[in-house]
């Protein structure tokens, strides 16, 4: 469990000890620009860069646009235009994916986050039908996994040669003008092998849980924005594009936590273009086996807590000139974050005893 800790640490000097959690990794990140152009660059640990993949039948491609999710610095999102057909569509595809993210081990993890914008109803579609956001899915009938959207707007985490997941969210993406935060969280050894996320809530459940491991076995490509990774034009449902706009879109290999899931959506509206990369690095440095009590990062200077009374896990939050950010729980030093002049006067206090006790011991 890690210890709390605020600014008084460094004005006395202090260390702060951690517990070092696992180290995770950003797999995949791609915001689909470098702050001013268009650009399929991943800057996760993969590297490499994402392409554009269409079907012969909707040779249309996605593009880049200017509508992007707010307040996390972004110049572009990529829009997934709808097919004719409601079954097949374009894709981006990302680099290097054939292999990553099978989740074939029992203890296999993955989250995965992004913003996104609903355009169109779908075309009215069947109520089993299937959009992906992300996906392995070489087709309808191979195994694979595949982060979805029903036609009333439901998270899905589908897998399998049938639709493996018949669970999905209670809360619902509408179809608005209105950018929302989503992510789904997959672990093999959990008992609920998926949880989903609306704007950094924790979403209540409908239907039943499926309990085998994924032990996705095929090679295809990870895509984002349909259903599936074939270019198979005959995919039926699993098959149909998300026909949404896309922004910020990241992949890890293990579960981020409630809080760090909350604070992708919570901190941006303190700090306006705090993206999910930048997140990224507070989390970095959060696991890391020699942890620091604070972190500068696009000017500011961030410092960790951990159960404070008043805050939740996830907050993001500024008090007497100090920015805070709350991920993980535990029993908080104080109930509420004092005032720098507190912390002065607070450290004078200490000194002073310190001083005092030295002159009587001389």
């Amino acid at each position: 469990m890690k210890k709390s800790f605020i600014p008084l640490l460094s004005l006395l000097g202090a260390t702060a000890i951690f517990a070092p959690q696992s180290q995770a990794a950003m797999v995949y990140y791609v915001p689909f620009d470098d702050g001013s152009s268009a650009t399929l660059a991943n800057n996760g640990t993969l590297g490499g860069t994402a392409t554009l993949i269409n079907r012969s039948t909707f040779p249309t491609l996605p593009v880049a646009s200017t509508t992007v999710a707010p307040n996390i610095g972004s110049a572009y999102s990529e829009n997934f235009p709808l097919s004719s057909s409601n079954q097949v569509g374009p894709a981006v595809e990302l680099p290097g994916s054939s292999t990553p993210l099978r989740m074939t081990g029992a203890t296999d993890q993955m989250t995965i986050s992004t913003w996104i914008q609903r355009t169109d109803v779908n075309g009215g579609a069947e109520a089993w039908r299937r959009f992906g956001i992300v996906s392995t899915l070489p087709g309808p009938l191979n195994t694979g996994w595949s982060f979805t959207l029903s036609p009333t707007g439901q998270l899905h985490f589908d897998f399998g040669n049938v639709n493996g997941n018949a669970q999905g969210s209670v809360g619902t993406i509408p179809i608005d003008t209105n950018w929302y935060h989503i992510a789904v969280t997959v672990d093999n050894a959990a008992s609920r092998k998926a949880e989903y996320y609306i704007n950094g809530v924790l979403q209540t459940v409908t239907g039943t849980a499926w309990t085998a491991a994924l032990a996705t076995t095929n090679t295809k490509n990870i895509v984002l924005g349909t259903g599936t990774s074939s270019l198979d034009e005959t995919v039926g449902g699993f098959g149909s594009p998300v026909n949404s706009m896309l922004d910020d879109v990241a992949i890890w290999d293990t579960v981020l936590t409630l809080g760090k899931i909350r604070s992708i959506d919570t901190t941006p509206t303190l700090l306006s273009g705090y993206n999910t990369g930048d997140m990224n690095q507070l989390f970095t440095l959060f696991d890391s086996a020699n942890p620091v009590t604070s972190l500068a990062l696009n000017g500011k200077t961030w410092y960790y807590t951990s159960g404070l009374t008043g805050h939740a896990d996830g907050d993001a939050w500024n008090s007497g000139g100090f920015d805070y950010i709350q991920l993980a729980s535990g029993t908080g030093v104080f109930s509420a974050v004092p005032e720098p002049a507190t912390w002065v006067l607070l450290a004078g206090t200490l000194t002073t005893v310190i001083i005092l006790r030295r002159r009587r011991q001389a």
